[in-house]
């Protein structure tokens, strides 16, 4: 995990931060790198980490909230963030995320011994709205695979490109999971090429697939490239820089650039939702679904594809030929 991610403030600020508060109060920032140090032992989200630091940043910059108390005050937080709502213009959807982020150090706080309770836990949340699960359809797919082979990039970095988006749109993989493949991820044994996606971010599922020839002659031609300039590192998905893989703000990046390219919406998790909604229009129980993604919860699966209608179609048919066709 990055130093970064245990620096909340720089050190100069926050001498300057800590004379503003009582000799009776703790600074919010006093068990931080603990709490860095805690996640990271027990192999937790670097992304929530860093949406709590962010969310702790602010309300210390911008509310002057300087101290556990006042951190762990219900009132002083629910009017720091309603403020912010009005300021910044955000939705409720995110005042909810920055309590949540709030109150997950909270937690640990009380969970370790610092605080002796959490306050927070009754503060008034916003209604979640229903956020329509879109997923790619299969002719943009088409379109995006084609967009990939023809842009003007580096060989090299096209291959790459080729590798990655062939990966998620058959695996589901989530940009997380892709970041940490490494070469040992695919197994050979003769024709037979397999490759193992481990979950991350809590999410330890071990899932493996057989890769079909495409996926194998891209790869194939991509190492091949790799060789001939010394790309030898032993992740999957190399970036620009030697010895590093390629991040998931990289694999953002591309997908910005394909919506500003095709003048349609590219993105990961819409192709993660494409991969859902093709299962089960062929017909593949939720379950098999869900094994596929590496989700826990069949609920989690169930959302990915309800707009599509494939839950309901076969009802639908079903009530059709006993109402109408009778």
């Amino acid at each position: 995990m990055s130093d970064t991610l245990k620096t909340l403030l720089p050190e100069e600020e926050l001498k300057d931060l800590a004379s503003k508060i009582s000799t009776n109060d703790t600074p919010l920032w006093k068990h931080w790198v603990a709490f860095v140090e805690c996640r990271e032992r027990f192999g937790r989200s670097t992304s929530t980490l860093k949406s709590v630091r962010s969310t702790l940043k602010k309300v210390i910059r911008e509310k002057e909230i300087y101290s556990l108390n006042d951190l762990n005050n219900k009132r002083r937080v629910q009017e720091a963030l309603l403020e912010l709502k009005d300021i910044r213009g955000f939705d409720g959807s995110t005042y909810n995320t920055y309590l949540k982020n709030i109150k997950t150090y909270l937690i640990w706080l009380e969970k370790e011994g610092f605080i002796s309770n959490v306050n927070l836990r009754n503060v008034q949340r916003f209604p979640e709205k229903i956020v329509p699960q879109i997923a790619q359809t299969p002719s943009e797919v088409r379109q995006i695979i084609g967009q990939i082979s023809s842009r003007e990039r580096t060989t090299l970095l096209r291959l790459r490109d080729i590798v990655f988006y062939q990966i998620l749109v058959l695996t589901g993989a989530r940009p997380s999971e892709l970041e940490v493949l490494t070469l040992n991820s695919i197994k050979k044994n003769g024709a037979e090429w397999t490759l193992e996606i481990v979950g991350t971010k809590n999410k330890p599922s071990r899932r493996v697939f057989h890769l079909p020839s495409s996926v194998k002659d891209a790869i194939t031609s991509y190492m091949l490239y790799r060789q001939k300039y010394g790309r030898n590192e032993k992740y999957l998905l190399i970036s620009r820089r030697r010895d590093t893989a390629w991040t998931t703000k990289g694999m953002g990046q591309l997908m910005k650039d394909l919506t500003n390219e095709l003048g349609f919406s590219v993105g990961m998790l819409k192709t993660r939702r494409f991969v859902a909604t093709s299962l089960a229009e062929a017909g593949m129980p939720l379950e098999r679904i869900s094994d596929h993604l590496g989700h826990r919860r069949i609920s989690t699966t169930k959302r990915y594809i309800e707009q599509s209608g494939v839950l309901t179609s076969k009802n639908v048919e079903i009530l059709e030929d006993l109402i109408f066709q009778s």
